[in-house]
């Protein structure tokens, strides 16, 4: 059930149908859009290998290539991908002299995304994933702190020391990316009643973190997320302003209970309006 109202959309799951897998795009050489960008950030993030960056590496896809919808962004003989990362940057990235500290890094790496630093090629960046890596990882060499995503300015002189941009396009597309976006509360109502089973309920959960994964931008000023269970009763478990960043918010729906009981519908529609 979907029930929308200015920038406010409420998600009901009453029954669940397993969905079937579809293709990791981010893994898919000269695949591109917002989609697919959120997705990567989203991964990135939820990996925890580096700290905030505030908006950077999200804004720097938009940037750099539109998100891969740019028509250069993946001119024949250029395999930077979505982040127009240079051969000489991938690279940098993989060398050890300079950055020693880096092996710890790849070791996490391979044992989250399964992939192996050292031998990542150029041509491999054409993956979105491995594109927005190599970004990641480059940003990290770089001694100072990334600005606030707030400070567009010192985020676009801290781009141009990066990538040898013009702060002034760095401002005026980031902007226009900030104007395109349409923030969303999604508040999840998750039947944990004995009609779904916990089996089924923990399907539930995946389900709703992959949807969050899948470009859910989690933040004060993002999207936010609230989550409501029922069986006999309701629960509150979190509300919309209770967690800031993903990787909390996910925490958090992994700890969500399974409470068994009856099925009570009308309770859950009731509490799902009062919420909205």
């Amino acid at each position: 059930i979907f029930l929308m109202a200015a920038k406010v959309i409420i998600l009901s799951l009453f029954c669940f149908a397993v969905v079937q897998s579809q293709v990791d795009l981010t893994l898919v050489p000269n695949a591109s859009g917002s989609d697919v960008v959120k997705a990567v950030v989203s991964k990135i993030e939820t990996a925890r290998l580096f700290p905030t960056d505030h908006r950077l590496l999200r804004r720097i896809a938009y940037v750099e290539s539109l998100d891969g919808e740019d028509t250069r962004a993946f001119r024949d003989g250029y395999h930077g991908g979505i982040w127009q990362v240079n051969r000489a940057t991938l690279i940098d990235t993989q060398n050890l002299s300079a950055h020693p500290g880096l092996d710890s890094l790849y070791d996490k790496i391979e044992a989250y995304f399964g992939i192996n630093w050292r031998f990542v090629t150029w041509e491999d960046l054409r993956m979105p994933l491995y594109s927005g890596l190599a970004a990641r990882i480059y940003l990290s060499l770089n001694p100072d702190d990334i600005p606030l995503a707030s400070e567009t300015n010192e985020q676009a002189t801290y781009w141009r020391t990066i990538y040898n941009g013009t702060a002034k396009d760095f401002a005026t597309l980031v902007k226009a990316l900030d104007n395109c976006n349409i923030d969303v509360d999604l508040i999840f109502v998750l039947d944990s009643s004995n009609s779904i089973g916990s089996g089924n309920y923990q399907r539930v959960r995946e389900f709703v973190k992959n949807f969050i994964m899948s470009g859910i931008t989690i933040g004060r000023d993002d999207d936010q997320v609230g989550v409501i269970i029922f069986s006999d009763g309701t629960r509150v478990v979190f509300n919309l302003n209770t967690y800031q960043h993903q990787v909390q918010l996910l925490d958090a729906i992994n700890n969500i209970p399974y409470i068994d009981g009856s099925t009570n519908t009308a309770a859950a529609l009731r509490q799902l309006i009062d919420e909205g």
